[in-house]
């Protein structure tokens, strides 16, 4: 009984410590602002754009803003299995792993 509830301790604490935001789960997407689109909503900036991992593996992206994003403006979007998108951050396209250059680039053209 002693070892059932220290293995039930054990994971538990494992899934706790794997719920927070810097969990193993979360991936950074990149999102490369092409064209003027933004939906405001109770005074956010709402993006829907595709977005691409380091691998260039292509997912739909859904962040807010606080303010409208300039095109050719470059966002690091982390995001979670479930969906949840962390805080979003500006970044300069050299920052961005090459296979997901590449992808924005194929997307483009």
């Amino acid at each position: 009984m002693k070892k059932l509830t220290l293995v039930l301790f054990i994971l538990c604490t494992a899934l706790v410590a794997c719920s927070s935001e810097e969990s193993l789960f979360v991936k950074d997407y990149y999102v490369h602002v092409t064209e003027s689109y933004d939906t405001e909503r109770d005074h956010d900036y709402v993006y829907i754009l595709d977005g691409y991992d380091e691998n260039g593996k292509e997912k739909l992206i859904t962040f807010y803003v606080d303010e409208p994003l300039d095109i050719g403006t470059v966002m690091e979007v982390p995001t979670q299995a479930d969906g949840y998108t962390g805080d979003v951050k500006e970044i300069d396209m050299e920052k961005v792993p090459e296979k997901a250059q590449e992808s924005f680039s194929k997307n483009e053209e």
